[in-house]
């Protein structure tokens, strides 16, 4: 369900002589209005990230072990009834690791290659909300290492968007019609009504740092939250 939030609008009354913020001729008095506006609703999709890491002295041994564990988690989450086209692969990465420089090293010093680091990491979108926290640790039970926090958003805000726009506009003309009737002037036609900006923001990301990551935990504690869609119009009319 949706909820309206509408905030404080800013309204100043322009005469004839108010000077170079008007937009009309210097004979046409002015009222203008600003309008503010947000929506909130639940989000619909949820992504997150989970990342396999291996460590071993070969580069050949690290990737095929690192494959095998990533494959096993794969497998899991398919299992739980994520379809192959909701993941993604976002890296492959194989590195060496260095003998790190001891403390008082000669200027001869060079680091030699002691192992390799392989990384595999998967991107999982989902639209069951309910069910993200036991995919993160079937991730986990799986192999999964490394686990980025939880995005929440919408599939598609174009709905919310308009809401937003049209309730900061409705606002906008009520409080110019209120400022006219204050000042015992008669509206005009409208000069200018302009969209200075709608954006959709969602709720906090939930971190990997705050999830329980032992091995035996059947889920993660998720709370959705609710995404923001706000938009502000500037709204200008002619008064006599």
């Amino acid at each position: 369900m949706m909820r309206f939030s509408v905030l404080a609008v800013t309204v100043l009354l322009l005469a004839a002589c108010s000077g170079p913020t008007t937009t009309t001729s210097a004979t046409q008095a002015t009222l203008s209005v600003n309008g503010h506006a947000e929506v909130r609703t639940a989000p619909d999709r949820a992504r997150f990230s989970a990342a396999v890491v291996n460590e071993g002295e070969e580069s050949e041994a690290v990737m095929a072990a690192n494959a095998e564990r990533t494959e096993r988690m794969l497998t899991a989450l398919r299992e739980s009834g994520i379809a192959t086209e909701q993941i993604r692969t976002q890296g492959v990465r194989l590195h060496p690791v260095w003998t790190p420089r001891p403390r008082n090293a000669d200027e001869n010093w060079r680091p030699q290659i002691i192992g390799y680091q392989a990384r595999n990491q998967i991107e999982v979108v989902t639209a069951d909300l309910a069910g993200v926290g036991t995919l993160l640790a079937t991730a986990v039970r799986a192999g999964a290492t490394d686990v980025d926090g939880v995005h929440f958003s919408l599939e598609d805000d174009a709905s919310a968007r308009a809401d937003a726009i049209r309730i900061a506009t409705e606002r906008a003309l009520a409080e110019a019609t209120t400022l006219a009737d204050a000042a015992g002037v008669r509206r005009g036609r409208i000069l200018e009504l302009r969209l200075d900006g709608a954006s959709t923001q969602p709720p906090p990301m939930l971190r990997a740092a705050s999830m329980d990551m032992r091995a035996e935990f059947a889920s993660v504690p998720v709370e959705p939250g609710e995404v923001t869609v706000s938009a502000h119009v500037a709204l200008s009319m002619a008064i006599n």
